[in-house]
């Protein structure tokens, strides 16, 4: 094998309850982003939603199929934010973007997180960031660290650090 030759890996897969909406998600993007939280939760984001907040919804398996237990809403905005955008957690910790926020300003939303209970702490929203910027498309938290994209900051696009304190 030379170093261009790939490796493929057959999986054995056996079929598992499929999640989806009970209604049409259309251009909702429902499944953009997933999680999982101890205790068998799955979290799975709906940001495209209009005329209403966008939504995080929680599902538990129930048997063979997933119940739809809770949602995560978007925060004190009347829809159309694109929250849930991007998901990142570790064990401390449950943040999100949402793109749209305040004319495409776009914000981050940290949530405390004990188990599966999360307790919102913090909206990141730097001071440079103005309309259409789109602060919070791409997010990767690594150790303590979080990265979070801005595709159209100064019409370039920017990558903002930031350090977790205690």
């Amino acid at each position: 094998m030379n170093r261009r030759s790939a490796l493929v890996v057959a999986l054995s897969l056996a079929a598992l309850p499929v999640i989806a909406l009970p209604h049409a998600a259309h251009a909702q993007q429902f499944g953009s982003q997933v999680a999982f939280l101890e205790g068998g939760q799955i979290l799975i984001s709906e940001p495209a939603l209009q005329g209403r907040p966008a939504a995080i919804r929680i599902y538990e398996r129930d048997g063979d199929a997933w119940e739809e237990t809770g949602q995560i809403l978007a925060p004190a905005h009347e829809g159309g934010d694109f929250f849930g955008r991007f998901i990142a957690m570790d064990e401390e910790s449950f943040i999100v973007g949402g793109t749209l926020f305040e004319d495409s300003r776009g914000a981050v939303w940290v949530y405390d997180r004990s188990g599966s209970e999360l307790e919102l702490r913090q909206v990141i929203q730097p001071e440079d960031t103005t309309e259409d910027d789109s602060f919070g498309r791409f997010g990767v938290l690594y150790e303590d660290l979080l990265f979070v994209s801005a595709l159209g900051f100064e019409d370039e696009g920017a990558v903002w650090v930031f350090e977790r304190d205690d």
